[in-house]
C-alpha cells in the first residue's frame, strides 16, 4: 500500500505509514457518538484528533447533502473503527446516542466511553458498556484528558491487526520453528478459550425465540409500566441481535409510548432493512398519523399492501382503518373494515387483536359504511377487550358507558365509567402517560365521577411530564381557556403547545394556530399566522387543520371568500379520516354555497350529516339532532332528535347535551316541559363544558320560579358560576336582579352597577346602554353627562342601537342641545348593523328629514332623503306609515323639492293612500284634500269629507278645519258636520 503523502510502500492492512506517520486508511478511523447538547466537547475532541492525523466522523458535518440520517450513521459507522462515546448526563438519555452505540456494538467496533459524569448509565447502555475499559475525564482539564483519548485510541488502532504489517516483518528475524508453534499454541489457545465462552453463554443466554417471549410478554403487560417497557426494550434489543427482525417493530412501538418517533422511524425502517414486514406496518401507521414526518397515504397504503401479500396479517388492521374511515380516497366500507379487522384478529398480536375488536365494536356503534347501528352487538365486541389484551381494559369499560350513556341508561353508563377510570389510575400510577391523560379527561368531564377540575389539572401534568404529547396540549388548552384552577395565560400555552410540537403533536401546531386565529393575547387576530401553523399541521396530516383551513376559505378569515378551495380542503380532511369535514360538506349545503340554485338543500345536507355522524363526528350528531328538532325536512320528529342528541352528548358534545334539556323544556319528549329533567341535562352541559348558554337557562329557570316560587338566591348562584366562566350575560343577568329588587325590597343599584360595569368592561355594548339608562333616568340625581359618555362608549365598541338612542338624543334635543349633524352620522352609524325594524323605521325617518329638510350642517339631499324613506316604508312596521306620508309629502310639493317628474301627484297620491290605509291621520288628511281639490283625481267632496272624519278619531283638531273648509266652499251642509263642527 502505498502513502498518498509520500509514496513509500507499506504492508498490506498497515494504517499508518511506516516513513511519515501519515493515516493510510481512506475512511474515518474514529466514529464520535454523542449529544447535541455537547458538541463543543465533540468539537474539541474532533480538533484534538484531526490535528494529529486520526480522521474522524461526527454529525452533523459529515452528512451528505440530501442524505438519511439513518443511512448517514450506519456509514460513518461501518466506514470507522472505534466508537468513542462522550457520556453525559445528556447522552446518556439520548435515544440518538443508545441507537448509535447499539449499532457500532453489531458491527463489532470497538467502543471506547469518555466520561464526563458520575450518573449512573442506564440499564441500556449498561447492556453494551460493562465489559469496556472506561475513561475518566472528570479530574484534569479537558484538553489533557482529550490527549489521553487520543493516545489511547491510536493504541487501538495501531492494534492488533493493524500492527501486522510491524509482526510480519520482525518475524523474517526469527527462525521459523520457535514463530510457527508460538503463533499456532496462541490461536489454539485462543480457539479453545472462544469455544468455552461461546458454549457458557449459550446455556446461559436465552436464545431468540425465547427473547422475542419474554419481550412479548413486558410489551403487553397490562398497564404499559416503566419498568415493563423497559425490560421489553431490553428483550427485544437482545432479539434483534440474535437476527430477530421483528424485534425491531416492537422496539419502535417502544419508542412511540415515549413519544420518540424519530427513534421509532429508525426501527422501523432498519427492521425493514432486515426483512421484517411487521416494521412495514409500523412505518405506515407512521405516516398514517404524520408523527415524526409528513403524513403520506400513498406511502402508507403502499407499505401496507405490500406486508399484507406477503402474509402479515398485521397490516390488514390498518388497511381496515383507512376503510373504515374513508381515507386516501377509499370509499367508506363498514363491512369491507369488517372483514380486515376480522383478518387481523388471526395475526396472534394481542394488541393488534384488541385494536380490531374495538374498531368493529365502534362501526357497529355508529352505524358506519353501510352496516347497521348495533349498540348491542358493539357492546359484546368492547367486552371482549380485557381476555385479549388486559391494557384495554379502560378502552373496554370507557366505550361501554359511552354506549349506555347513549342510550341514556345513565346508572349503567356509571358503573362503566368508574371501572374505566379505576384502571386508568392504576396504569397512570405505573408510569402510562397515555392513561393519565384518559384519567384527566374523565375528571374533566364528569365521567364516573364527579367534575374534579383540580384532579384533571394533577393527571394532564402527570402525562405531560410523562411525555404524552396531548396532555401537553391539554395544559397549553388550560392556560388559554382558564380551566381546571389555571389562570389565562397565552404565553404560557404557547410555551406547552411548542413542547408539544416540539415532541411531534401536529394538533399543537393547529392549537397555536388557534392563538393567532382568536387574538388570543393580540390586539386583532392574525388570520395569516394561524393559515400558516394550520397549513404546517395539515403536512402531518391533522385532518382538523385541514378543515379549519376550509372554514378560514368558506368564511372568508383573512382571505377571500372562496366555496371551491373550502371544499377542496374539506375532501382533503374527509380524505385523511375527519368525519367534522363530512358534516362541513354539509353545512355548505344547508346554507347553500354549493347548491346549484344557491337555496339551502337541507336534504342533501342531511345525506352529509348522517355520513358523518356515523363516522363519530360528535357536530354531526348535534347537526342531525337538530334537522329533527327544527323540521328542516319536514315534520319535527321529536323522538329522532332526542336520539342523536343523546349519541351527541355521550360523544362530549355539549351542545348536543344543552339541547336535550332545551327539549325537556319545551316539552318535547313528555308532551309538557320538564323543567326537573331539563335542570339535569343544563347542569351536565355546565359541568361537563361550562356550557354558557346552559348556565343562563338554569339561572333563569330559578329566577323565573319555573320550578314553583321563583329562587333568586339559586338563580344568582348560576349567574356567578356564569361569570366566573366569563359570561357577560351573566354579569347582566346578576346586576338585573339587584337593579329591579329582586334579591332584596329595594333596588341596589350600586351592587347592579357592579356587576353592569363588569360586563361593559368585558365589552358587553348592552350593559353599557343599561347604564347610560340609569344615569339618564333612575339616578337619585340623574347625570346626563355620564350618560351620554356610557353611550358613547357602547357606540365606540360598535354597538348599533347605542348609536340609534344618542342620536334620538341629539336629533331631539333631549338632555343635551340639539346637533343634528352628530344625529346624523350616528343614524347612518345605526342602520349598519341594527335589526330591530322599529328601531330601523325610526332612524330612516329621522335621515330622511335631516337630508330633505337640510337640517344642521347638512347639504339638502332629496334623493337620499327618498332613499331613506322608503327604506323606512319598506320595514312595515306599525310606524312605517310615517315614511310613506314623507314620501307623498315630497312629490306632493314637486316644486318646493325639485322633483320633475310629471307623475309626482300621482306617485304622490299612491303614497298617501298607502299611508292613511295604514292609519296614518296626516295622510288622511292629504287624501281630503287631493279629492277636494281634484290633484290627480276628480274633485269629489263627499270622498274629501270621508277621508277628514276618518282623520278626525286621531286628529280632531286639523280634521275640523278641513271640514270646516268644506262648509264655507259650501261642498257639504254645516247640518251634515255638525257633530264635528259643534264638538
Amino acid at each position: 500500500m502505498y502513502c498518498e503523502k509520500c509514496g513509500a510502500l507499506n504492508a498490506d492492512g498497515a494504517r499508518w505509514c511506516g516513513k511519515c506517520g501519515a493515516s493510510l486508511h481512506k475512511g474515518p478511523d474514529v466514529f464520535i457518538s454523542y449529544s447535541t447538547k455537547n458538541k463543543n466537547v465533540a468539537d474539541v475532541i474532533v480538533s484534538n484528533f484531526e490535528n494529529k492525523g486520526i480522521k474522524c466522523w461526527y454529525a452533523p458535518r459529515d452528512i451528505l447533502p440530501g442524505e438519511e440520517w439513518v443511512t448517514a450513521i450506519r456509514r460513518g459507522l461501518e466506514a470507522s473503527s472505534v466508537l468513542v462515546l462522550i457520556y453525559t448526563d445528556e447522552s446518556n438519555n439520548s435515544r440518538q446516542v443508545m441507537n448509535e452505540i447499539a449499532l457500532g456494538f453489531n458491527l463489532g467496533k470497538t467502543i471506547v466511553p469518555f466520561k464526563l459524569t458520575e450518573s449512573m448509565m442506564s440499564s441500556e447502555l449498561e447492556y453494551y458498556l460493562t465489559r469496556v475499559h472506561w475513561l475518566d475525564a472528570l479530574s484534569k482539564p479537558l484538553s489533557k484528558n482529550v490527549d489521553q483519548l487520543r493516545e489511547y485510541v491510536t493504541t487501538i488502532l495501531n492494534s492488533p491487526s493493524e500492527l501486522a504489517g510491524n509482526v510480519q516483518a520482525i518475524s523474517n528475524s526469527v527462525p521459523a520453528k520457535r514463530k510457527k508453534p508460538l503463533i499456532l499454541g496462541c490461536v489454539a489457545a485462543a480457539a479453545v478459550l472462544i469455544l468455552a465462552a461461546v458454549l457458557f453463554f449459550a446455556l446461559k443466554t436465552p436464545n431468540g425465540d425465547k427473547l422475542m417471549k419474554l419481550g412479548y410478554e413486558a410489551y403487553n403487560s397490562e398497564y404499559h409500566g416503566i419498568e415493563d417497557n423497559q425490560k421489553a426494550a431490553g428483550y427485544f434489543e437482545k432479539a434483534a441481535q440474535k437476527g430477530k427482525k421483528d424485534a425491531y417493530y416492537y422496539l419502535g412501538g417502544l419508542d412511540l409510548r415515549k413519544y420518540d418517533y424519530a427513534s421509532a422511524i429508525e426501527h422501523y425502517n432498519e427492521g425493514i432493512d432486515k426483512g421484517s414486514e411487521l416494521s412495514k406496518v409500523g412505518l405506515a401507521a407512521i405516516y398514517i398519523n404524520g408523527k415524526g414526518t409528513p403524513f403520506d397515504l400513498v406511502k402508507a397504503q403502499a407499505l401496507l399492501n405490500d406486508a399484507s401479500s406477503k402474509g402479515c396479517k398485521e397490516a390488514d388492521f390498518y388497511l381496515g382503518y383507512l376503510t373504515q374511515n374513508g381515507m386516501n380516497g377509499i370509499e367508506t366500507d363498514g363491512n369491507k373494515a369488517i372483514s380486515y379487522y376480522e383478518s387481523a384478529k388471526e395475526s396472534g398480536d394481542s394488541d393488534i387483536e384488541a385494536l380490531a375488536l374495538k374498531s368493529i365494536g365502534d362501526i357497529y356503534r355508529y352505524g358506519t359504511g353501510g352496516v347497521d347501528e348495533n349498540s348491542d352487538t358493539a357492546i359484546e365486541y368492547y367486552e371482549k377487550l380485557p381476555d385479549i389484551n388486559p391494557y384495554y381494559t379502560g378502552a373496554s369499560n370507557y366505550s361501554i358507558g359511552g354506549v349506555f350513556e347513549a342510550k341514556n341508561e345513565m346508572v349503567y353508563a356509571a358503573d362503566y365509567y368508574k371501572e374505566a377510570l379505576k384502571f386508568y389510575e392504576a396504569a397512570s400510577e405505573a408510569g402510562d402517560g397515555l392513561s393519565s391523560n384518559s384519567a384527566a379527561v374523565m375528571y374533566s368531564r364528569g365521567l364516573g365521577t364527579k367534575v374534579d377540575n383540580e384532579k384533571a389539572a394533577e393527571y394532564f401534568r402527570k402525562a405531560a411530564d410523562a411525555g404524552n404529547t396531548e396532555a401537553m396540549r391539554n395544559v397549553g388548552i388550560t392556560y388559554t381557556t382558564g380551566k381546571y384552577g389555571y389562570t389565562v395565560d397565552y404565553e404560557k400555552a404557547k410555551e406547552w403547545y411548542q413542547k408539544s410540537i416540539d415532541a411531534g403533536n401536529a394538533s399543537a401546531m393547529e392549537d397555536m394556530g388557534d392563538i393567532y386565529f382568536y387574538g388570543q393575547g393580540l390586539e386583532k387576530p392574525d388570520y395569516n399566522s394561524a393559515r400558516q401553523w394550520y397549513e404546517k399541521s395539515a403536512v402531518y396530516g391533522n385532518n382538523s387543520a385541514m378543515y379549519w383551513l376550509g372554514r378560514m376559505y368558506e368564511d372568508g378569515y383573512g382571505v377571500e371568500v372562496d366555496y371551491d378551495i373550502a371544499r377542496e380542503w374539506y375532501e382533503k380532511a374527509v380524505a385523511a379520516g375527519s368525519s367534522d369535514a363530512l358534516n362541513a360538506i354539509g353545512v355548505m349545503y344547508a346554507k347553500g354555497e354549493i347548491t346549484e340554485n344557491g337555496e339551502p338543500d337541507y336534504v342533501t345536507a342531511t345525506e352529509w350529516y348522517k355520513k358523518a355522524a356515523n363516522a363519530g363526528s360528535d357536530i354531526a350528531m348535534n347537526n342531525l339532532g337538530s334537522v329533527y328538532y327544527k323540521g328542516f325536512i319536514g315534520t319535527p320528529d321529536y323522538n329522532e332528535a332526542q336520539k342523536w342528541y343523546l349519541k351527541g352528548s355521550a360523544e362530549g358534545n355539549t351542545d348536543s347535551t344543552f339541547n336535550l334539556g332545551d327539549m325537556e323544556m319545551n316539552g318535547c319528549i313528555s308532551g309538557t316541559p320538564d323543567y326537573e329533567e331539563a335542570i339535569k341535562w343544563f347542569e351536565k352541559a355546565a359541568d361537563a363544558d361550562e356550557n354558557e348558554d346552559a348556565i343562563v337557562y338554569l339561572g333563569t329557570i330559578y329566577e323565573n320560579g319555573y320550578l314553583g316560587e321563583a329562587d333568586y338566591e339559586t338563580a344568582l348562584k348560576w349567574y356567578e358560576r356564569g361569570i366566573n366562566a366569563g359570561s357577560v350575560y351573566c354579569m347582566r343577568s346578576a346586576g338585573d336582579l339587584y337593579y329591579y329588587a329582586k334579591l332584596s325590597s329595594k333596588p341596589d343599584y350600586k351592587k347592579a352597577l357592579e356587576y353592569y360595569e363588569m360586563a361593559a368592561d368585558a365589552g358587553y355594548t348592552t350593559a353599557m346602554r343599561i347604564i347610560a339608562s340609569y344615569y339618564m333616568y333612575d339616578a337619585k340625581n340623574p347625570d346626563y353627562e355620564e350618560a351620554i359618555g356610557w353611550f358613547k362608549k357602547a357606540v365606540d365598541a360598535g354597538d348599533h342601537r347605542a348609536a340609534y338612542f344618542l342620536g334620538s338624543i341629539y336629533y331631539h334635543g333631549e338632555f343635551t342641545e340639539t346637533n343634528y349633524n352628530e344625529a346624523r352620522k350616528l343614524f347612518e352609524k345605526a342602520i349598519e348593523g341594527e335589526t330591530d325594524p322599529e328601531i330601523l323605521e325610526n332612524a330612516y325617518f329621522c335621515l330622511g328629514i335631516i337630508y330633505g329638510d337640510a337640517l344642521g350642517d347638512t347639504k339638502k339631499d332629496v334623493k337620499k332623503a327618498i332613499a331613506y324613506f322608503e327604506a323606512g316604508a319598506a320595514t312595515e312596521t306599525e310606524t312605517s306609515a310615517e315614511c310613506l306620508f314623507c314620501l307623498g309629502h315630497i312629490y306632493y310639493n314637486s316644486v318646493q323639492y325639485a322633483i320633475t317628474d310629471p307623475n309626482s301627484d300621482q306617485i304622490a297620491f299612491n303614497y298617501f293612500k298607502e299611508s292613511a290605509e295604514a292609519g296614518y291621520a296626516s295622510s288622511m288628511l292629504m287624501m281630503g284634500d287631493m279629492y277636494r281639490d281634484g290633484r290627480y283625481v276628480k274633485k269629489d267632496y263627499e270622498q274629501a269629507l270621508s277621508w277628514y272624519e276618518q282623520a278626525y278619531s286621531s286628529d280632531k283638531e286639523r280634521a275640523k278645519e278641513r271640514i270646516k273648509i268644506l262648509v264655507d266652499m259650501k261642498a257639504v251642509p254645516a247640518s251634515k258636520v255638525s257633530e264635528y263642527l259643534n264638538d
